[in-house]
């Protein structure tokens, strides 16, 4: 039976958790983080998704949810959000030339799809751009994703990381050693030197 656990605020498949009550300061970090258009992975229950849907620094926003009953029981707005396995949902939208998100959110609880190599190389294509974000909720510090370079972090108030991940791609021109001359800023990542016109 799937219940809220009122000690906890976790949603629960019998003894299985299926997302987690996150405090303000965790929200509040990765919504901080994202811009532009966002792919979220893993809806939770609902309170980044909300709170990115009232981020002005957020064009447009698509979540991905892999279990029924967690979608049934978000009480928010449905649309955008895609009932998948992240796994699945990734190389057909790269495929199908849909995936121009700036930024994308993961909020699985625990990450072990974030160490997943095939899953590591479709998110580094469907974020192509120089400027492309990856944020982590997770309770793993230690967490790496492949092709981004990870800022340094502390925990939030319910221990939880916000893990902030830039393109760093130095082959491709994105990071310190890019032979094009990008530097960084801290809201958007490596940006492209401008040329004098």
């Amino acid at each position: 039976m799937i219940e809220i656990q009122e000690s906890t605020g976790h949603l629960v498949n019998g003894g299985d958790v299926l997302a987690v009550r996150y405090v303000d300061e965790t929200i509040a970090r990765a919504v901080a983080c994202l811009h532009g258009r966002v792919l979220e992975v893993g809806l939770g229950l609902g309170q980044t998704r909300d709170a990115l849907l009232a981020a002005e620094h957020v064009q447009d926003l698509e979540t991905v949810e892999s279990e029924k009953e967690v979608i049934e029981i978000y009480a928010g707005d449905l649309d955008g959000v895609t009932r998948a396995d992240i796994r699945d949902l990734l190389p057909a939208a790269v495929a199908e030339g849909t995936a121009a998100w700036d930024s994308a959110l993961i909020d699985l609880d625990p990450t072990d799809v974030v160490g997943d190599p095939a899953f590591q190389a479709n998110l580094a294509a469907a974020l192509p751009r120089m400027c492309a974000r990856v944020v982590v909720i997770t309770e793993n510090r230690e967490t790496e994703v492949a092709g981004f370079r990870r800022g340094s972090v502390e925990p939030t108030a319910d221990g939880r990381y916000v893990l902030l991940f830039d393109r760093f791609d130095p082959a491709a021109g994105v990071g310190e050693a890019s032979p094009h001359g990008s530097h960084y800023h801290p809201g958007y990542g490596w940006i492209p030197k401008e040329e004098p016109s």
